[in-house]
């Protein structure tokens, strides 16, 4: 699969996962409460869930918040630098963090919690050294404090 397929598929990846939360969340009818509480029309609901195009990382964020992804407390934050998303099926999680230098992580599910380096959206940070920057302290800590209070969540 070349680099730019792989691209293709982490966008779908994290839409699809946001699409199972949002059918946990409104159930039958989904697309149109979800398109009510975004103001989105629902047409561009069904082609963004569809994966017939990718949302930009605003409307992608106004979706994760209509879905009560995003917690209350970090909304007190400005913004918080990582947008994490879990595929429950396969016990995975990814991490986009947002602020230079901007990257993806895997964070794999073992004892104790490592980082896999997916892709750096930075020049000077583009390879596994990455994973030597101060941010993924920081990236530890904010996952640990997120979901410490959480069942089936093996940190360390």
């Amino acid at each position: 699969m070349s680099h730019k397929n792989k691209e293709n598929e982490q966008w779908k990846l994290l839409v699809s996962n946001l699409k199972e939360k949002a059918r946990e969340k409104f159930g039958n009818g989904w697309q149109t409460e979800l398109a009510k509480t975004t103001g989105f029309n629902q047409s561009n609901i069904s082609r963004m869930f569809g994966l017939k195009y990718s949302p930009n990382l605003k409307n992608y964020s106004i979706l994760m918040q209509a879905i009560g992804l995003i917690d209350e407390e970090y909304n007190a934050d400005p913004i918080s630098p990582f947008l994490i998303s879990i595929d429950k099926k396969t016990n995975e999680m990814f991490v986009l963090h947002r602020e230079d230098p901007a990257y993806l992580v895997h964070v794999k599910q073992e004892v104790p919690m490592r980082f896999i380096l997916v892709e750096s959206y930075d020049t000077d940070w583009n390879d596994e050294r990455l994973l030597l920057h101060p941010s993924i302290a920081d990236l530890k800590q904010y996952v640990t404090k997120l979901f410490s209070d959480k069942e089936n969540f093996d940190l360390n």
